[in-house]
């Protein structure tokens, strides 16, 4: 389920970059902000650079999620293909950890 929202943001943004500034839906913008034809180009190459960055940014942060949902996943899966022996003796090392750090 996570992954399909992170494509959808992906989609999201490829479809911003990619699209004109013209043409894109007031949404997209700052309240108050002024048009691209009032900003120049300057302000168009700006805001593909800002859009460029946000891409790898936000790219970069789902490949490390990546990585925690798949960890997370196992454990889940574990957990639960636990016997009721195992989750006991787990339990019980738990609590022993925990008396040796508040000791």
């Amino acid at each position: 389920m996570i992954f399909f929202s992170h494509l959808h943001y992906y989609a999201q943004i490829y479809v911003l970059v990619n699209t004109p500034l013209e043409q894109l839906d007031g949404k997209y913008f700052a309240k108050g902000s002024c048009s691209t034809q009032q900003n120049g180009a300057a302000e168009l190459m700006n805001s593909k650079k800002l859009v460029a960055l946000m891409v790898a940014k936000l790219e970069r942060i789902c490949g490390l999620l990546k990585e925690v949902i798949e960890q997370t996943k196992m454990l889940v899966e574990k957990k639960q293909a636990l016997t009721y022996e195992e989750m006991e003796a787990e339990r019980e090392e738990i609590s022993v950890l925990f008396t040796m750090y508040e000791n």
